[in-house]
């Protein structure tokens, strides 16, 4: 990754999921302070920025309830550190046209049937998109600064290109052909349902 001015915030769980290749889509609609109220891919490279804002275990499906429950992990907004732990590819953006888009993609994320109801019902003048990211782990995990910008409900953050400069080594989550089968399953998946 040459240069990753944005970073792409998330649930901490999820982005362990992403990391450890468990899963490959997120859902987004967009935050409150989206530009143009509604989601967009600022970069199609982008850090993973672990966030505990919104993560609640009851969203979540097991055994990914329980991880929360059992450490918050290293996301505390109170935290003077942020601890960027891998980078992903946005390879497809799809559209989720309707509900029943929503609820066939449910196997295939970490999310409850209830969350993605909840989701969908959000601001429904706001599109769905699905992202597929092809997650890389870092050999070691980048630290920066914690800045009072970072907070807030929204998808994109612009880094300082300085506090990036010099990214370590990392490697993919899953491999070219496991990947490759997940995003043609997401979308079949999808096409069914259209």
């Amino acid at each position: 990754m040459e240069d990753a001015p944005w970073a792409l915030k998330e649930w901490s769980i999820a982005i362990e999921a992403l990391l450890a290749g468990d899963f490959i889509l997120l859902l987004r609609k967009g935050g409150i302070h989206e530009r143009g109220e509604q989601f967009w891919v600022a970069n199609n490279r982008a850090l993973l920025f672990p966030t505990v804002e919104h993560q609640q275990p009851y969203w979540l499906k097991e055994p990914y309830r329980d991880r929360v429950l059992a450490s918050p992990g290293d996301a505390n907004p109170n935290s003077a550190m942020i601890t960027i732990p891998g980078w992903a590819e946005i390879t497809e953006v799809l559209p989720v046209a309707s509900p029943a888009a929503a609820a066939a993609l449910l196997p295939h994320h970490i999310w409850t049937a209830e969350w993605l109801r909840d989701r969908m019902a959000w601001k429904p003048e706001r599109p769905l998109v699905a992202l597929l990211l092809r997650a890389h782990r870092f050999h070691v995990p980048v630290t920066l600064p914690r800045e009072p910008r970072y907070g807030g409900c929204r998808s994109w953050i612009q880094l300082d290109k300085a506090a990036i400069a010099a990214l370590p080594a990392s490697e993919p989550a899953l491999s070219d052909d496991a990947y490759r089968d997940r995003v043609i399953a997401i979308e079949t998946t999808l096409t069914a349902v259209a």
